[in-house]
């Protein structure tokens, strides 16, 4: 869909609750169109959005960041524009980024208290424990928090998660062959000890 198909389509389906893309041609300019257009809308799943480049702006939390619950996005080039949106989704419960480009520790250390209580960090090449302490301290309601395929963690980072997200009842960490990973013995034993809820944890490759 184009970006002028998008601006139509948005203007007259304000009462949109859920949008999931794949592969769409409409860049910025029509992903903002559905976030000023739909104050309803509460799931955001996009992947593969083309024409997402830098020169563009950000896209805008827009009237939908106050309906949003989820937000997930996949495999997109310089994702890190959604920032704006998911700084700005008071009332997001779910948030998801996998494969995206950008520097996420700036976007967790930028985050204020929230009531997130599902996080998914898939194959972020730049997330680090600045990430992981940033998000103990702003999201105290988690329950879930999946792990998987990143780099650059080390026992810090969820020492500071089990000590402050005592809500925890599921917790995925999964890292690659080739990735150097320094989770260990601390960590694990800091959640059991701080997080008398957890029903599942799955530890791969650690």
């Amino acid at each position: 869909m184009t970006i002028i198909g998008m601006v139509n389509f948005s203007v007259n389906c304000r009462g949109l609750k859920e949008f999931y893309c794949d592969s769409g041609n409409f860049g910025v300019k029509g992903m903002n169109a559905v976030l000023d257009h739909c104050p309803f809308l509460e799931n955001l799943i996009v992947e593969h959005l083309n024409r997402l480049v830098l020169k563009d702006s950000a896209i805008r939390p827009g009237v939908a960041a106050y309906s949003l619950k989820t937000i997930c996005i996949k495999y997109l080039i310089n994702g890190y524009q959604f920032r704006p949106l998911i700084l700005s989704s008071k009332n997001l419960g779910t948030l998801k980024i996998v494969y995206c480009s950008g520097d996420w520790d700036k976007v967790f250390e930028a985050m204020t208290p929230t009531n997130l209580f599902e996080i998914h960090l898939e194959t972020l090449p730049r997330i680090s424990d600045i990430a992981l302490i940033a998000i103990s301290k702003n999201c105290l309601n988690l329950e879930i928090l999946h792990l998987l395929e990143n780099a650059n963690y080390m026992d810090l980072g969820l020492v500071y998660i089990a000590n402050h997200c005592n809500l925890l009842r599921e917790v995925h960490h999964i890292v690659r062959w080739n990735i150097s990973d320094e989770i260990g013995d601390e960590g694990v034993t800091t959640i059991a000890e701080r997080c008398p809820n957890l029903e599942e944890l799955i530890l791969i490759g650690i």
